[in-house]
C-alpha cells in the first residue's frame, strides 16, 4: 500500500500544479482580452504604425524635396486654373460651362419627349421587348417585319 499511497500523492501534486498553471493561464487570457487591455493594444499598435509611416514619409520628403515642391505647385495651379486662365485673357476656359451645356441638352431632349407624349418607361419597355425578341429568335430565322 505504501507504493500506491506514494503514487497517489505524486499524482495529486501533479494535478494541483497543473490546476495552478491552468488558472494562471485563464487569468492571463482574461486580462489580455479585457476591454482595457484590448483598447490599449489597439491604440499602441496604431500609434506605432503611424509613427513609423510618418518617419518614413519625412525621410522620403527630405530625400526628394524637388519632387515634393513640384507636386505642391501642380496642385496649387490645378485649383487656381480658372482664375489664371481668365487673368491671361483665355475666356473660353470654363469646365462648368461644358457640364451646363450637357445638362441643358439632356433637359431639352427630355422636354421634347414629354411634348410628344412619349414616356421613358414606355421607351424602356419597347427597347426591352425588342431585345427579348432578338434574343429568343432561333438561329437562322429571319425577322418577318
Amino acid at each position: 500500500m505504501s507504493d500506491l499511497d506514494k503514487q497517489l500523492r505524486e499524482y495529486k501534486a501533479l494535478r494541483d500544479s497543473a490546476r495552478t498553471v491552468l488558472k494562471a493561464d485563464i487569468e492571463h487570457v482574461r486580462t489580455g482580452l479585457s476591454g482595457k487591455g484590448l483598447a490599449e493594444r489597439t491604440v499602441s499598435r496604431i500609434g506605432a504604425g503611424t509613427k513609423d509611416a510618418l518617419g518614413q514619409a519625412t525621410s522620403t520628403a527630405d530625400d526628394h524635396r524637388g519632387v515634393l515642391a513640384a507636386l505642391i505647385g501642380a496642385i496649387i495651379l490645378w485649383f487656381a486654373r480658372q482664375p489664371i486662365a481668365k487673368a491671361i485673357g483665355f475666356e473660353g476656359f470654363d469646365d462648368d460651362a461644358d457640364l451646363d451645356d450637357e445638362a441643358a441638352e439632356s433637359a431639352q431632349s427630355a422636354g421634347s419627349d414629354a411634348e410628344k407624349g412619349v414616356n421613358t418607361a414606355q421607351l424602356n419597355e419597347i427597347d426591352g421587348a425588342e431585345a427579348l425578341a432578338v434574343e429568343t429568335d432561333p438561329p437562322g430565322v429571319e425577322d418577318e417585319q
